[in-house]
């Protein structure tokens, strides 16, 4: 089934994904198995930073791999493969900030094939512009 991917010391991956070149540009998360909607596909810890490191993390490499965390303002830094999801329009993931964990956990929204790309909406179902032109 992988048998054209590097090596597992080559190759970035957990339990049930891994990060691969992506025809959606980049770098993305794809799926080691089939998977049945609503399972939580990942449980990515995440560093939360203040609104007054906006424009650090703006600066930085990290400006386009972090998630609004809240209300307030909030930003997180997701580690796992959190930060190399793309974007899609009808997305096969979704995610919620778990506060009390600091973690992003992360579920199917549908059915997925072994191999299949995992992506989730940037814009938040609409509420936000993408900063980027989207494959």
């Amino acid at each position: 089934m992988h048998d054209d991917l590097p090596v597992a010391a080559d190759l970035a991956s957990s339990a049930r994904t891994y990060v691969a070149d992506s025809p959606l540009g980049g770098r993305g998360v794809f799926a080691f198995e089939a998977m049945t909607a609503g399972s939580v596909v990942e449980v990515a810890p995440v560093i939360v930073l203040p609104p007054e490191e906006r424009e650090l993390l703006e600066s930085s490499s990290l400006r386009d791999h972090w998630y609004g965390w809240n209300d307030d303002g909030d930003m997180a830094v997701a580690f796992g493969h959190a930060s190399f999801y793309n974007h899609a329009d009808d997305p096969t993931c979704e995610y919620d900030a778990h506060e009390v964990l600091d973690a992003l956990v992360v579920r199917l929204r549908r059915d997925v094939a072994a191999d299949e790309e995992l992506t989730i909406d940037y814009t938040g179902g609409g509420v936000e512009e993408l900063w980027f032109e989207a494959r």
